[in-house]
């Protein structure tokens, strides 16, 4: 199991950029199954699929129509949401980039039309990784 952190990110809705990420962390993990069998001498195995999870806290313009249907969707609740293209950035040239589908968002703060949002997510299938 591994957990991450950072403090820049983007959140895209299809190819569109929507947020920024004023912070992050996830965990990703992979299980060991068992595929001994009766019989063998030594254990043997195989890795199971990645999975992952986590948190982060984004800002939206509520003016901008993209990034105010973003905010409508993370604050529906989980039932209709899409899965979201999510970049997270923990340095320079060091990057993850996967398919989060959102669990739940609460407001934190709103100032005009921008909103800072706190999301929880799991990711939908494994995550790329760039290192630079």
């Amino acid at each position: 199991m591994a957990t991450f952190r950072g403090s820049d990110g983007v959140l895209t809705l299809a190819t569109n950029p929507l947020a920024n990420m004023q912070s992050f962390e996830f965990t990703l993990e992979r299980d060991w199954l068992d595929t001994t069998a009766l019989g063998d001498t030594a254990e043997t195995g195989t890795l199971d699929i990645e999975k992952g999870n986590g948190r982060f806290t984004c800002q939206l313009d509520y003016d901008d129509t993209p990034q105010a249907a973003a905010l409508d969707i993370l604050l529906a609740g989980t039932s209709g949401a899409s899965a979201l293209a999510a970049v997270f950035q923990m340095a320079a040239g060091k990057t993850f980039t996967g398919n989060i589908l959102p669990l739940s968002a609460t407001v934190r703060s709103q100032k005009g039309s921008l909103v800072t949002v706190d999301v929880a997510f799991r990711f939908t299938g494994g995550t790329a990784s760039a290192w630079s």
